[in-house]
Parts: structure tokens; C-alpha cells; sequence
């Protein structure tokens, strides 16, 4: 089934920000020839799905103090980078922060002026003295804004507080620094005061936060209780066009309030949209089936040329424009393309096969090519990802953005055996086509540069492939506790921000992070490419 209405954009909406003091400075340094990293990049995380921990936090306050000592991960590889301070060796770190409070991020980004933007959900944001943000008591979306350059300076932290729970699933920035947000809410969002939208039901959102004004792209259902929520925003370079994708159940309207007819499937389909630079409504479809038991857009990119790319996972039959997709595991990762109309291009599936289950959870476009990151639990039967499988692998397929929706590539994250899990969440790809890829471990596993282990709990890990998704250098951190990466992205000058959540201690290789709570901290941290 696909539906194809016209968006209308409404005004204003909400805002949260906390930023935190450097906890530590490192020499600067510049990668020679290093821009901004390319077109949703730094967007294609989807909402959730932390490596089995829960995604969202109902509660607030929490201690940052904690006499455990931070796991590390040693480097593979990796050239260093030179600069003012001199040289300095791959993945060391810029600058880093932790907020003191029990937040969510799901998304960071890097604005072409070199500022770091991390969003999510809270009840109050705290990353320290002169970078908080008060709640009043209710899961709210936030946007914390931090200097690119060492230390790390926290700007212009914002809240959105409301009278229902919302959270921001995913964040972007257009050309000049603005954040682009998309999430859900249930009831209205405000901002400083006015309700700038009302829905009966859990409904997706697709914000935008200038300097001075928010512009929002008004996306409601009805019918019922339902999951309506964007998981995934991204924005095309120069022309600040803005692309969304996430699920819904039951009704979808991108204009107006009006409830249009139930749709026939009562599982959750998958939206992508197309907004302008100022939140008018441009294109809409959706992707599902009567047969289908659930589809869910994940991850979406859009190319300097306009075409836009989506993956995510579905269960049954999943009909994308003229092609019928059918799931052969529970359940199969999918990869669109849509044309700069909103017209399917082509469409394929990621499997592992009967029973088993190919997970699409980020996606980013690099020249000719449309790299999926995701995670499934046999071998994908693409050149680089075949082969017997131990436990949950990682996997990070290439697209040719001009074929016809098979991979012709693929890296594995294999998991060393049956108890090793590995779970990528997010995908960013710099200037000269170099891939970052960060997510979680469990157990052991080699992503290319030899066996690494956690350190009993969940651990955080990122990867470097270079153009031909060789392995240059990884990394993995944590201790005994949970700790989660959620979010990867590229500045403009090569440099590489990671976000997740900390429980327990983290070290990163600049003094260890310590979250003595209950309730999960977060992170933020940049290193060097």
C-alpha cells in the first residue's frame, strides 16, 4: 500500500537544551583537505533499540560520581592527524561531557559551522554549572548545542516543555546551524506557553529551531490508540530540504486536522516525507501491506542530487511503490530509494534467512554508494557477510545508489561466539568517503583489526572503514555496567562526535566518566578522526 498526500507546515513549537564544561582539553588538530561529512551522515539514527537496554527514561536527578574505573578499548590501526598541538593518534579524544541527570540522547549532529547538537529526552537537563535546563516533571524533548573546537563550550541549551510525554528521536542541521528535530508527542507541544499542536493520540514530529523562530512541520493521526512517531530526519545540502521517515499506525494526515479513512493494515507502516527549508509539506507516501505484521523506518539519508534513501525493518510483505517485498526472517531489513519527486526507484531487502532476524538501523549516502548499517543474527548472503555465523553479527552493506536495490559489498562485525552480540546504531561518512560506524558489543567480537571483548556488560564500540569498507581502526569502551552509543557524526573538520548513555564508567582515554546512578547519564564525546 502506498499513500501519497500533500504536508502544509504550521508555526512554531518546542525547545530544550542543557550544556556541560569540559571535562577535558586536548591539542586542536586539522585533518588537511577535511569538510563537512555528507548528506545525512550525521542523521541516520534510528529512535531506540540501545542494545536491549530501555529507550526511554521516566525519571530525572541521578549521581555523576563512582569509584569504578572506566573499561577501554585499545586502537587498530590509524594514522594520526597534525595540527597546532601536534600530532595526534586516531580516535584520541578532543573534548568530552556527561550531564549529571537521567537523560536519553538519540541523535547528534554537526552543523556546517563546526557546532555539535545532541538530542533527545528528559525531564531536566543538567551538564553542569551555567549549562541546565528545569522540567516540569514530564518526558520532554531537548537540544543541548556545543562549540565544535575544544573545550567543547556548552550554547544555548533549550527544553520543550509540555503537558504529555514527547521526546526528539533524531536531530540534523540545515545550512545555517539550525537544528532540524523529529520525534513524537501526545496531546500538544508548546513553546513558551502557546500550544502550537493538539492530537488525542501519540503522533510523529518534524521541528525546526533557528536562532529565532521554530517552524513545524505538522504531522497528526486519529483513530484510536496508535505509534505514530520519526524516528529519522536528514537535511540535503544547500538547499536545506528536510526528509523524515519513522511508523505509524491506523491513520496518517501531513495537512490540516482532519482524520482521513483507516487504513486496511492495523500493524505499523512506514511514512517518509519530504518538508522545505520552511516546514511547507511537500511529498508523503507510506510502505505496508494488509499482510504485513510491522514495518518501521528506521534510518533515512538524502543525496547533495536530491534522491533519498531508507532502511528499516519489516515483518511478511511490505509493498514499496510497484514492488512487493517479502520478509523471509523475523524480521528483514529493507533499502529504498526514492527519486527527488518521492517516486520509488527501487527497493531490496537485507536477510539471514529463515527464522532469522537482519535489523536496518542507520544509513548514509557516500558518492555513488548507500551504505546500510544494521545487525541480524546469521550471514547475509552478500560478498564480505556469508559464512557461518557465531551469535549476533554487525554488518554494514554498500548500495549502488544507480542499481537495483542488491548490495554488492558488505563488512561484518562478527561476533566470536554464541554469546557475542554486536548491534551497530548509527552510521556517519566524512569528505573522503571514510565510514564511521558506532554501536554496542556484548561478549567478543572482530570488526577487522582482531577479537575485542566487553567488560561484562554492554560496551560501547565505534569502527573506521575506509572508502572500500576496509578496516582502518576500532574501538570499544565501558566497564561492567551498561553503556550504549546511539549517535555518530563529522564535522567539518574531520572530527568524529560520538552520543550515547553511561551507566557505571566510562574512559575514553581523557579521565574516566562516573555515573554512580540507577539511572543513565549521558555522553558526549568528540575524537579525532
Amino acid at each position: 500500500m502506498m499513500n501519497r498526500v500533500l504536508l502544509s507546515g504550521a508555526g512554531a513549537a518546542l525547545l530544550i537544551a542543557v550544556v556541560a564544561p569540559a571535562s577535558c582539553i586536548l591539542p586542536s588538530y586539522e585533518e588537511t583537505g577535511a569538510t563537512s561529512s555528507s548528506s545525512g551522515s550525521s542523521s541516520a539514527t534510528g529512535g531506540g533499540g540501545m542494545g536491549g537496554a530501555s529507550t526511554t527514561s521516566s525519571t530525572s536527578g541521578g549521581g555523576s560520581t563512582s569509584s569504578n574505573t572506566g573499561g577501554g578499548g585499545g586502537g587498530d590501526g590509524g594514522g594520526g592527524s597534525t595540527g597546532a598541538g601536534g600530532s595526534l593518534p586516531s580516535g584520541q579524544v578532543i573534548w568530552q561531557h556527561q550531564s549529571s541527570d537521567a537523560s536519553i540522547p538519540y541523535g547528534v549532529a554537526v552543523s556546517p559551522q563546526g557546532e555539535v547538537l545532541v538530542a533527545g529526552g528528559t525531564m531536566a537537563l543538567n551538564f553542569g554549572p551555567g549549562c541546565t535546563a528545569a522540567g516540569n516533571g514530564i518526558l520532554s524533548p531537548y537540544v543541548v548545542r556545543f562549540d565544535g573546537a575544544a573545550p567543547g563550550t556548552c550554547k544555548a541549551p533549550q527544553l520543550f516543555l509540555n503537558d504529555n510525554p514527547a521526546e526528539a528521536f533524531s536531530v540534523a542541521a540545515d545550512s545555517a546551524g539550525s537544528a532540524i528535530l523529529g520525534g513524537y508527542y501526545t496531546g500538544n507541544i508548546k513553546i513558551n506557553g502557546p500550544v502550537v499542536m493538539t492530537t488525542a493520540d501519540t503522533s510523529p514530529f518534524v521541528a525546526k529551531a533557528g536562532a529565532s523562530s521554530w517552524v513545524f512541520g505538522r504531522i497528526s493521526g486519529g483513530g484510536g490508540q496508535a505509534s505514530r512517531e520519526t524516528l529519522a530526519v536528514a537535511v540535503q545540502p544547500m538547499t536545506d530540504k528536510i526528509v523524515a521517515t519513522g511508523r505509524f499506525k491506523h491513520d496518517l494526515t501531513f495537512e490540516g486536522s482532519a482524520t482521513p479513512p483507516s487504513t486496511a493494515s492495523m500493524q505499523d507502516q512506514v511514512f517518509v516525507a519530504e518538508l522545505a527549508s520552511n516546514g511547507a509539506g511537500v511529498w508523503a507516501d507510506s510502505f505496508g501491506s494488509m499482510m504485513s505484521f510491522g514495518a518501521v523506518g528506521r534510518g533515512i539519508a538524502v543525496a547533495s542530487s536530491g534522491e533519498v534513501f531508507v532502511t528499516g525493518t519489516f515483518f511478511g510483505a511490505l509493498v514499496v511503490g510497484p514492488q512487493n517485498l517479502m520478509a523471509q526472517g523475523v524480521p528483514d531489513a529493507f533499502v529504498v530509494k526514492l527519486d527527488p519527486s518521492g517516486k520509488v526507484s527501487w527497493a531490496g531487502t537485507l536477510t539471514a534467512g529463515q527464522g532469522k532476524l537482519a535489523w536496518g538501523k542507520g544509513i548514509a549516502v557516500a558518492g555513488a554508494n548507500a551504505l546500510v548499517t544494521g545487525y541480524a543474527t546469521g550471514p547475509i548472503a552478500v560478498n564480505g557477510c556469508s559464512g557461518a555465523s557465531a551469535g549476533v553479527d554487525g554488518y554494514l552493506a554498500r548500495f549502488n545508489v544507480n542499481g537495483n536495490g542488491a548490495s554488492d559489498k558488505c563488512a561484518r562485525f562478527k561476533a566470536q561466539d554464541a554469546s557475542g552480540n554486536v548491534e551497530p546504531q548509527a552510521i556517519a561518512v566524512d569528505a573522503k568517503g571514510n565510514v564511521f560506524v558506532v554501536g554496542d558489543l556484548k561478549g567478543s567480537a572482530d570488526f577487522g583489526g582482531g577479537a575485542k571483548s566487553s567488560a561484562g556488560g554492554w560496551d560501547v564500540f565505534i569502527v573506521k572503514l575506509d572508502a572500500q569498507l576496509n578496516h582502518v581502526w576500532s574501538k570499544t569502551y565501558g566497564d561492567d555496567q551498561d553503556q550504549h552509543a546511539v549517535g555518530v557524526a563529522v564535522g567539518p573538520d574531520g572530527g568524529v562526535v560520538m552520543t550515547g548513555t553511561l551507566l557505571g564508567s566510562i574512559d575514553f582515554g581523557a579521565g574516566v566518566l562516573q555515573n554512580a546512578a540507577m539511572t543513565p547519564n549521558v555522553f558526549v564525546v568528540k575524537l579525532t578522526p
